[in-house]
């Protein structure tokens, strides 16, 4: 059964971090660069999420603040009366996860959970805002993902983790009468991956083929180059995330003219 957040039709557009950037002058992961993101048209909204020394959870890429804001030191060791008051670079606030589940309720939200001690605290959120529907988590931890999904089941839609695309990579390079043995345990609803990981190429038509046969859309991450975007919407890939918000929409737009 495909779980409610991978409903819509594909391609699925995400805005990486919002739409940031020149062309809407606000800095990524902003309380602004979301909500431009939404005035563009997107629905799917993607952002990394940390939690502060008080059990808050913000959109934020880094584990420190010195990168993205005006501040610096560990988020985790900085209580969000602090970070509240920050500037990110490039313009615009630092947001909390529950602000914008509650102020964008229309939109869906893709939640890169960096650090294993977010975990309590973004279940906490995510049962408060009633938002499983809604959400989709993945995280470079396997067990940081599996925890998830024992705390909420089927109901929280999650995607793959490095484990779990390592089998999936395999099986596609294995004849395809026994691609099914490597991926029938993976618990993931979709697959969120780089073109690229080093020097090994992923995103292949056999790796597509092979998660499309097991049921898992792919969705490929960051992709900023009209070309390459045209070429893996040709492979037949479910999603594109882009920090180049208005190129995606413009590609997405010419191929349905």
């Amino acid at each position: 059964m495909t779980h409610p957040y991978l409903t819509e039709d594909p391609p699925l557009a995400f805005a990486h971090r919002g739409a940031h950037g020149a062309a809407t002058g606000a800095g990524e992961n902003s309380y602004e660069a979301f909500g431009a993101a939404v005035d563009l048209g997107y629905r799917y909204l993607e952002t990394d999420v940390h939690r502060t020394a008080d059990g808050v959870v913000v959109a934020l890429h880094d584990d420190t603040l010195d990168r993205t804001t005006d501040g610096e030191g560990l988020v985790a060791q900085r209580a969000w009366g602090e970070i509240s008051r920050l500037t990110v670079a490039g313009g615009g606030r630092v947001p909390r996860l529950d602000e914008l589940l509650a102020d964008f309720p229309d939109a869906r939200f893709n939640l890169d959970c960096k650090d294993p001690d977010t975990v309590p605290d973004l279940v906490r959120v995510l049962r408060e805002a009633d938002a499983l529907d809604r959400v989709c988590v993945g995280s470079f931890q396997h067990r940081t993902v599996t925890s998830l999904r024992e705390e909420f089941g089927d109901d929280l839609c999650t995607a793959a983790t490095t484990r779990e695309v390592r089998l999936l990579v395999a099986a596609a390079a294995a004849p395809r009468g026994s691609r099914r043995a490597l991926t029938f345990a993976i618990g993931a609803d979709c697959v969120q991956v780089p073109v690229q990981d080093g020097r090994t190429r992923i995103v292949t038509d056999r790796f597509v083929e092979t998660c499309h046969d097991a049921g898992f859309p792919v969705h490929v991450w960051t992709v900023d180059d009209e070309d390459e975007m045209h070429d893996l919407l040709d492979l037949g890939v479910h999603g594109l995330m882009t920090d180049e918000a208005v190129r995606l929409l413009d590609v997405l737009g010419e191929r349905t003219d």
